[in-house]
């Protein structure tokens, strides 16, 4: 969303289930890994994970390194082992474990 939040709806009944920690700036991309995690990334340069059945942050990291201008998030992908990569506005990439 344009507000940095991320949404976690229950389709069966019809119910909003989580209302996800924000992100800074507007979320740019959502990635799942099964059926346990959402992993999204924003404007702001961060990628967070949550865990889907409680809805608990497991990881929070950014771009942002030793820059004073964080670059966003354009695009981002989740592997089945956990490895979240992102790709900043700038083209830089960067891999995050999200289970550690």
């Amino acid at each position: 969303m344009k507000d940095g939040s991320v949404v976690v709806w229950d389709l069966e009944l019809k119910v909003q289930r989580y209302l996800l920690d924000k992100h800074s700036a507007a979320v740019t991309g959502i990635s799942f890994l099964g059926d346990s995690f959402v992993v999204s990334g924003s404007k702001d340069g961060s990628v967070h994970a949550h865990c889907m059945q409680s809805g608990r942050t497991v990881m929070k990291r950014t771009n942002l390194f030793r820059q004073t201008v964080p670059y966003g998030v354009v695009a981002m992908d989740v592997s089945s082992l956990g490895l979240a990569v992102s790709l900043d506005s700038l083209g830089h990439a960067r891999a995050f474990d999200i289970f550690h």
